[in-house]
């Protein structure tokens, strides 16, 4: 009797961390069929920018160009930002399939420098008036870090047209995240490049950062 009650919950025990195993897989699963859809709704948006602007820019229209640019990049930006949200959401509690999910992060990435080389271009062809930052983080948890996010945050919701955050692991081996922090001499975290002149290193409070809005 007492070796049979063992047995049965023994393979109880079994079959609940098995059926624990299986559902963790299976909503990591279902959480990177998300990701990834909504990150390839946001690179047809792109490409379609990006024909759109090619048209205006062969056919001399250059206004026309602006005008899109100005119109579409901020709608862009903004779903970027609630991808960037639910991917960190979804990395915290994330189990399985993580060489997925550090494929999607550095897509999402590569994604942000996209579209800050584009602002920048906008800035400099359509005088577009507009506050970027590129805020570089480490790969491991820093507790500078968390508060400087929430500061970021402050910023980009009491200016949501005005202020545009794009966040880079620096910790990702990418060359073109090597050429960034060498060009702007990226040596620890936090880190800001404000509007591709001001280098902030460490924490900034969101008094002092408000001095660069003003």
């Amino acid at each position: 009797m007492k070796r049979q009650f063992y047995l049965t919950a023994a393979i109880l025990t079994l079959t609940i961390f098995l059926a624990g195993i299986l559902i963790g897989w299976y909503l990591d699963t279902k959480r990177i069929e998300y990701i990834s859809k909504e990150y390839e709704n946001l690179e047809l948006d792109l490409r379609s920018l990006i024909l759109e602007n090619n048209f205006f820019q062969t056919f001399n229209n250059p206004d026309l160009y602006c005008e899109s640019s100005f119109e579409r990049l901020p709608k862009i930006m903004k779903e970027v930002d609630k991808l960037g949200n639910r991917l960190e959401s979804f990395e915290r509690i994330n189990q399985f399939n993580l060489e997925e999910f550090e494929r999607l992060k550095k897509n999402y990435i590569l994604l942000n420098i996209d579209l800050w080389l584009r602002l920048v271009k906008l800035k400099q062809q359509c005088n577009y008036s507009i506050h970027t930052i590129l805020y570089f983080y480490p790969e491991k948890e820093c507790l500078d870090c968390s508060a400087q996010s929430l500061v970021l945050t402050y910023w980009k919701e009491k200016m949501p047209n005005s202020v545009m955050v794009f966040p880079i692991d620096g910790d990702l081996d990418f060359p073109l995240i090597k050429i960034l922090k060498t060009k702007f001499n990226i040596t620890t975290y936090p880190s800001l490049v404000i509007d591709e002149k001001y280098v902030v290193k460490g924490f900034i409070s969101k008094e002092e950062l408000g001095k660069y809005f003003s």
